[in-house]
């Protein structure tokens, strides 16, 4: 489906033949990333963004855990199936987007949980950190 106000891409590559985006959203997927943050980073090094909106990442309540994987059950009604999912440190997941040179400029929680874990979830702008501008 393609209007002349959205298009869908199968990568960022591709995406950049054709339009040059400043915002990248993602959302309700990152925790289902193999390796999130290797992902994020070939994204983030293959487009021109400025800012990066992340909505619905789940985060462990207790900061003393370091990210873990855990096993996630569809609802047998829908279908049966499980699939691994990220919860993320929160200081570490943030400090992640800081390597990549963006910082984090606002940020909201969520009320839903994944259940028999105390965790909660949010959603952040990150803005790209221009280093270097002034010339000697």
């Amino acid at each position: 489906m393609t209007t002349d106000s959205l298009n869908f891409f199968h990568s960022v590559k591709k995406m950049n033949k054709l339009r040059s985006p400043n915002v990248l959203l993602m959302s309700g997927f990152i925790q289902y990333l193999k390796n999130p943050f290797k992902k994020i980073s070939s994204i983030i090094k293959d487009g021109k963004f400025e800012y990066i909106i992340l909505d619905r990442v789940f985060f462990l309540k207790d900061i003393n855990l370091k990210t873990l994987i855990s096993i996630q059950y569809a609802d047998s009604k829908i279908y049966d199936s499980s699939y691994p999912s990220y919860l993320f440190n929160y200081k570490s997941f943030v400090n992640e987007f800081y390597n990549l040179n963006f910082d984090m400029i606002s940020e909201w929680v969520y009320f839903d949980q994944t259940p028999g874990i105390s965790n909660y979830s949010k959603g952040f702008v990150f803005k790209k950190i221009i280093i270097g501008l002034n010339k000697i």
